[in-house]
């Protein structure tokens, strides 16, 4: 917790104590640059209204700093206004929480992005033993354009959407209806971004919420980035819509430069989040196949044998093995080399 004010602090800290965070509350940058130099939190609430000092430029030096790019930052305490609003998630905050500040939307909206950071961490760890294993080498490959989808059953707040989606991406947006999303055979390929209209929900939200968490569980989706848009003052669907699954709640009056910014930061996540599977995918792949030859080495015959081997006993059926060998074949690869073998 980054703020000038005492009160703010204790107030915060209590509260993330008593959700069983570990907590350490500072006032100024320099401690909060020692903090984070020692500890590497998880996730960081800082008040970016703070005069004396330049806490939007602190935010952008922790998002280009690789070591510290992928700690959750939330602003708080700032004025709720379009324009204060953009300023902290240009300057790289990954949410805004106005005061007063819900309890309950607060701790889902932490619960929501230390989700995030924790399956990228778990992916850059698979990554990092791939690469120290040699299993895969560094690769700049084409990066095809993002696809977004706008989910609405209500065509007037359906244009309002996709009016401001569409003055600020430079992708197109899709536009589908709640049913026809769910058929996942019309859906192809699979948007890296839903933006769900919320709006017209009348029923406390069950429909919204089905939906979010159907989307969440397909094979299909899963990885997919939700963004959930709701009508003002309603904190509880908006932090029961992250708990089951969405990765951004927002008011149906945000200003359509905060909505794209919003919309770029998700498919940006969900772009790094693939970069990262297919890496390891990569990785796996590689770990079990002949570099020179392609085919598949020791690491995969053995297991894929003894499963042959109980198939056989189980089906009382029998099977062969066949294995070619070339004599003194040595000779060849000391003389001309592997690859020339």
């Amino acid at each position: 917790i980054v703020d000038t004010l005492p009160t703010n602090r204790i107030v915060l800290k209590v509260k993330m104590l008593a959700a069983q965070f570990i907590v350490d509350a500072c006032g100024s940058r320099i401690e909060a640059e020692t903090i984070i130099a020692r500890d590497r939190p998880d996730l960081i609430l800082i008040n970016l209204s703070d005069q004396a000092e330049d806490r939007h430029g602190f935010c952008r030096e922790l998002k280009d700093d690789p070591e510290t790019a992928a700690i959750a930052i939330i602003s708080v305490g700032i004025a709720d206004t379009a324009r204060a609003r953009f300023a902290a998630l240009d300057a790289g905050a990954d949410d805004v929480l106005p005061r007063p500040i819900n309890d309950a939307l607060l701790l889902a909206r932490i619960r929501s992005l230390l989700r995030v950071r924790h399956a990228r961490h778990e992916l850059m760890m698979r990554d990092g033993t791939s690469r120290a294993l040699g299993f895969e080498e560094t690769r700049s490959g084409f990066e095809a354009a993002a696809r977004i989808a706008l989910v609405s059953n209500r065509v007037q707040s359906g244009d309002i959407l996709a009016g401001k989606l569409n003055e600020g991406l430079v992708l197109p947006v899709l536009r589908f209806e709640t049913d026809r999303i769910l058929t996942t055979t019309s859906v192809s390929p699979v948007p890296d971004l839903f933006v769900i209209d919320g709006t017209h929900y009348g029923d406390e939200g069950r429909s919204l919420f089905r939906l979010v968490s159907d989307l969440r569980s397909r094979a299909e989706t899963r990885t997919s980035t939700l963004m959930v848009i709701l009508p003002d003052n309603q904190p509880e669907i908006a932090a029961l819509a992250l708990d089951l699954g969405a990765d951004d709640a927002v008011s149906s009056t945000v200003s359509g430069g905060e909505l794209v910014l919003r919309a770029k930061a998700l498919v940006h996540q969900k772009m790094l989040h693939d970069k990262l599977r297919n890496t390891v995918r990569n990785g796996l792949q590689a770990a079990v196949t002949d570099p020179l030859t392609g085919l598949f080495n020791r690491r995969y015959v053995e297991p894929h044998l003894a499963r042959i081997a109980d198939q056989a006993r189980a089906t009382q059926q029998e099977f062969a093995v066949m294995m070619l060998d070339i004599d003194h074949f040595k000779s060849i690869n000391d003389r001309f080399g592997h690859a020339a073998g």
